[in-house]
């Protein structure tokens, strides 16, 4: 199978017969954000690898935060800053579990990154950091997509 970012059908895609995870895509495309989840074996295993690729417009912004899990990240087109440092086309970013980066803020093309958790569970339960300390949120509860929307994450 060949997927390209340039194809209208490689975005939103998650894994068939697991629509629990299909929130992750659809909050993607509410949020102008195009996602795509693959996953790298059993779908219902929180602990299977798995991939995210999405693409983030112009001068959006993804807060700090973190995964309970192994994260890489390499940024396939498009400009970036994490954490004040800039980033191209080829770099990675490495992130062990619990370790807080970021902010992202996209450059003036946004971009697309492909990026790698360890485990599923990466994929949906987000570690943000706030003024009160870290805050695990599960992404596949109701409301969260206003968070992201916003670029905003507090304790509710």
């Amino acid at each position: 199978m060949h997927l390209s970012p340039d194809d209208d059908d490689f975005w939103y895609r998650y894994p068939e017969g697991a629509d629990y995870l299909k929130p992750i895509v659809e909050a993607g495309r509410e949020n102008g954000v195009p996602t795509t989840l693959f996953v790298m074996g059993d779908p219902f295993d929180e602990n299977t690898p798995a991939f995210v690729v999405f693409k983030m417009p112009p001068g959006a912004q993804l807060p700090r935060h973190g995964h309970d899990c192994q994260r890489f990240e390499v940024l396939l087109r498009g400009t970036l800053t994490s954490g004040g440092h800039p980033v191209k086309p080829g770099d990675v970013m490495l992130a062990a579990p619990h370790e807080m980066y970021g902010p992202q803020v996209a450059g003036d093309d946004g971009y697309i990154v492909c990026e790698y958790f360890s485990r599923l569970k990466g994929a949906y339960e987000i570690i943000w950091e706030t003024k009160r300390g870290p805050w695990t949120e599960n992404v596949l509860a109701d409301g969260w997509a206003d968070k992201i929307e916003r670029a905003e994450a507090s304790p509710q």
